[in-house]
């Protein structure tokens, strides 16, 4: 049968029989080429008698716009690996997030889950799964016995723009009054470790605003954000890039705290103890401040109704 080649930009090749529709051919490929590339990357540092072993994974999400990280950082303390008592998590350990700006939601451990006080990420390593096609899929399931679990999937999109989390919890027969997820970033980077100053803000829903205190002050600003908001801005003046941003549902009828200081922020999305589902997009921008805050701004709404219906 007679054949042709195209080629495309120089990018990739296409063989096409006679008969088929070369545009048709030409999508196929293109759209197979947009794919998003998965790859896990593990490191072990082996552990004793008394120590588990520490397993860190970094599973990247590669596309054209560039890769997107999620890190889990923990001991495996469970059989087979270890016998004895020993919390899965240490300083430090947990889930986070890269590559650059993304880096500001903490790569060692941004995202933890309460019950009750009781830190579930802390209990057992979690069983992680993946997939990708158009985007990156990650589920980290943590069993907590007698059908009880805690499910985190995020939903990596090509841009490298943002990350969209969903939280499913399973407790049967478990009479639960608080559900806490606690959330770790670094708007501006990591200078203020290194003495480089900072002027750390940031803007929330229903107009609310702060800025962070002085370094020389020692102290934290603590603050319930609106309790009909479902966004927050963070970023560094001086910096002038490296913002974050946090979208989130007041529909789920939490109620959200900040602490925010010259360094590091923490928001707590403090939910009813009958929630069983909760949704958060998380954004970084390589951009300035004033622009990235206003492309954030002009998505809110579209990437809202997104967060909820798409499958992840």
């Amino acid at each position: 049968m007679k054949h042709k080649a195209i080629i495309l930009s120089g990018l990739f090749a296409c063989v096409l029989f006679a008969d088929e529709d070369p545009m048709a051919a030409i999508e196929s490929s293109a759209k197979e080429a947009s794919k998003i590339q998965y790859k896990n990357t593990r490191r072990i540092v082996e552990g004793s008698a008394k120590v588990p072993m520490k397993r860190r994974d970094s599973y990247s999400f590669k596309s054209t716009a560039g890769e997107q990280f999620i890190y889990y950082n923990r001991y495996m303390n469970q059989p087979p690996q270890f016998t004895g008592k020993h919390p899965s998590l240490g300083p430090e350990m947990g889930v986070g997030f890269g590559e650059r700006s993304f880096s500001n939601w903490y790569g060692n451990d941004c995202i933890r889950v309460m019950i009750d006080k009781t830190d579930i990420m802390q209990m057992t390593p979690a069983k992680v799964t993946h997939r990708e096609d158009e985007a990156g899929h990650l589920t980290m399931v943590w069993d907590m016995k007698n059908g009880r679990s805690l499910t985190l999937d995020f939903y990596v999109f090509p841009e490298n723009d943002r990350i969209y989390v969903r939280g499913t919890l399973k407790l049967p027969g478990l009479p639960v009054e608080n559900v806490q997820v606690r959330l770790r970033c670094y708007p501006g980077g990591f200078g203020p470790a290194y003495n480089i100053p900072s002027n750390r803000y940031f803007k929330a829903d229903c107009n609310v605003s702060g800025e962070a205190f002085a370094r020389a002050e020692k102290k934290t600003l603590k603050m319930k954000l609106d309790p009909n908001g479902k966004w927050i801005f963070l970023a560094d003046r001086l910096q002038k890039k490296g913002s974050v941003a946090l979208l989130f549902d007041p529909n789920e009828e939490g109620n959200f705290m900040l602490s925010h200081s010259y360094y590091g922020s923490t928001i707590e999305l403090n939910y009813p103890g009958d929630v069983r589902t909760f949704h958060l997009a998380l954004y970084a921008h390589e951009i300035q401040n004033d622009p990235a805050f206003a492309k954030f701004m002009a998505r809110i709404e579209k990437d809202f109704k997104e967060m909820h219906e798409i499958k992840y």
